[in-house]
């Protein structure tokens, strides 16, 4: 989906905790499918072939995917830019785990003694779609900082407190790049699921953290537009410049 340029992008946080909740219908049917049926009726073996077919799907919508879009959700009730999982990635957990359900029906998988492979990938599938349930916005701006989401914590940095270079953009996997998120004395945190343009993210968090006027109009759409010329600016300024501290300071 596109967006017009320097707008900000609906906030899809319900879209994908519900997309994210849908795993629990091909993790729960595998389990019931594996434990109390070991000869599964004959009508239902031509789903291997279909889940063939949905692997090779999968494979190919991951690969095509658009990049995601240079635009934040803009949320003015709470002075938030967010950075959400893509709907997309929130529902692949449902779809490769009806595929592992459509595996487990063929009768051959039994005999192999594959039943705990499947449902460990099922259980892999559903922590995985919790992180994203817990965290559908992986990142968020606001006037008092930057918050990153995860499962089990939630970690908010004020921007005096941010060093300053506070993100790099490193490649990342499937030819995508992603951010780098780094906070003196901890670990640094790779935004890996963050459905917002890396370089735009990367660029927004250094900028407020050398620009605090404008950190309190953060979370308006007017602000979102300035923000986007102005990085836009910067960058071609700047361009190939790998980290966006280096243009600003």
């Amino acid at each position: 989906m596109t967006y017009p340029v320097g707008e900000p992008r609906p906030d899809r946080t319900v879209l994908v905790r519900v997309f994210a909740a849908l795993t629990a219908v091909p993790v729960v049917t595998s389990a019931v499918l594996l434990w109390s049926f070991p000869d599964p009726p004959q009508a239902l073996w031509p789903a291997y072939l279909f889940a063939w077919l949905g692997q090779g799907a999968l494979i190919l919508a991951a690969v095509v995917a658009a990049e995601p879009p240079a635009a934040f959700a803009a949320v003015p009730a709470v002075g938030e830019f967010r950075a959400p999982v893509r709907p997309l990635l929130a529902a692949m957990p449902a779809l490769w785990g009806a595929v592992v359900c459509l595996y487990a029906l063929h009768p051959g998988e039994r005999l192999a003694g594959l039943a705990p492979a499947w449902l460990a990938l099922e259980g892999a599938f559903a922590l995985t779609a919790a992180r994203l349930f817990a965290a559908a916005t992986v990142v968020s701006l606001s006037a008092r900082g930057v918050t990153v989401r995860g499962l089990f914590r939630t970690l908010v940095y004020a921007w005096d407190d941010l060093p300053d270079l506070p993100v790099t953009v490193v490649r990342g996997g499937a030819r995508r790049e992603m951010v780098m998120f780094t906070v003196a004395g901890r670990r640094p945190l790779r935004l890996a699921y963050a459905g917002v343009d890396s370089r735009f993210l990367a660029y927004a968090i250094a900028y407020y953290r050398w620009r605090p006027e404008f950190r309190a109009a953060i979370g308006t759409p007017d602000e979102h537009r300035r923000l986007y010329a102005e990085l836009m600016t910067a960058y071609a300024v700047s361009a190939g410049a790998r980290r966006f501290g280096d243009a600003v300071r």
